[in-house]
C-alpha cells in the first residue's frame, strides 16, 4: 500500500497537497506569461541593448524572483 491513500486523513492530506501544488503551478504560469509580455515589450524587434537588458533584469528580480505572491 506504499504510495496509496489508505485512510481519510491521508485523503485529506493528499487533497491539500494537490491544491497547494496546483496553486503553485498557476502562480508560476502567471509569472511566466507576465515575464514573456515584458520581454516582448522590451525587445519587439529582437534587438538587444544593455539598457533594455538591465530593465529586463530589474523586472525579473522585482516581479518574478523576489515576488512571493
Amino acid at each position: 500500500t506504499d504510495g496509496f491513500v489508505t485512510a481519510a486523513e491521508d485523503a485529506t492530506s493528499a487533497s491539500n497537497n494537490f491544491d497547494s501544488l496546483m496553486a503553485s503551478v498557476i502562480q508560476i504560469y502567471h509569472k511566466c506569461v507576465a515575464f514573456d509580455n515584458e520581454v516582448n515589450r522590451l525587445f519587439p524587434d529582437n534587438t538587444e541593448n544593455s539598457a533594455k537588458k538591465e530593465e529586463m533584469k530589474d523586472y525579473f528580480v522585482k516581479h518574478v524572483y523576489n515576488n512571493r505572491e
